[in-house]
């Protein structure tokens, strides 16, 4: 979800016909578009002042309420994985500043290709942790030719894994996911551009 935008959700479940509001952990505007038995379409806007990352919401009906859905607040532009990824020749085309939702495919790895300048720092974050996903996603940061530059496992607190690099020259670069115990089906979110890696709240 955009900071700033307005992002049209699709929720399934049953018993949506009664549904009449949205709740959030955090203070959106929701506008509900349509109803069905089996689907709810909701048109949530986000302030501009809106903190990023997870947020959890929950639909409420005659019913009851819903269990916590989770969603993730981003400025980063965003994109889709490729299906196709699994290797340097047919590595993904991305921006150097996106996010991006992608999935473990087991022992094959996800490839993307961008660009950079150089001397540009490049931030590199993947989060898995705040889908309650169950993947432990290893990155590798590539030179086009495929020799490694940096590669980062788990974090201190967790499976997801960050890193920072001043690249040494212009041109293309790699960078390769896969889960690190082989196991598909993992959901993963990647962001790629110039931001702070925050790894802990103090205190």
């Amino acid at each position: 979800m955009r900071v700033g935008e307005t992002t049209r959700l699709h929720i399934t479940g049953t018993a949506l016909q009664d549904s009449y509001r949205v709740v959030t952990t955090h203070g959106f505007d929701w506008e509900i578009e349509s109803t069905q038995a089996d689907q709810l379409v909701v048109n949530a806007s986000l302030p501009d002042d809106v903190p990023l990352g997870p947020v959890g919401f929950w639909v409420v009906t005659k019913s009851g309420v819903s269990d916590m859905f989770l969603a993730i607040v981003d400025d980063l532009p965003g994109a889709t994985e490729a299906n196709d990824n699994h290797s340097v020749d047919k590595a993904q085309v991305i921006d150097a500043q996106v996010a991006l939702f992608g999935k473990s495919d087991g022992s094959k790895s996800d490839f993307y290709r961008f660009h950079a300048d150089k001397g540009q720092r490049v931030a590199i974050e993947v989060l898995t942790q705040d889908l309650r996903s169950p993947m432990d996603p290893v990155v590798r940061l590539l030179r086009a030719d495929g020799t490694q530059i940096r590669v980062v496992d788990d974090d201190e607190v967790g499976p997801d894994c960050r890193l920072s690099q001043t690249l040494e020259a212009a041109g293309e670069y790699l960078l390769e996911i896969r889960d690190s115990r082989y196991n598909a089906g993992g959901e993963y979110y990647l962001r790629v551009g110039d931001f702070p890696l925050i790894r802990h709240s103090v205190p």
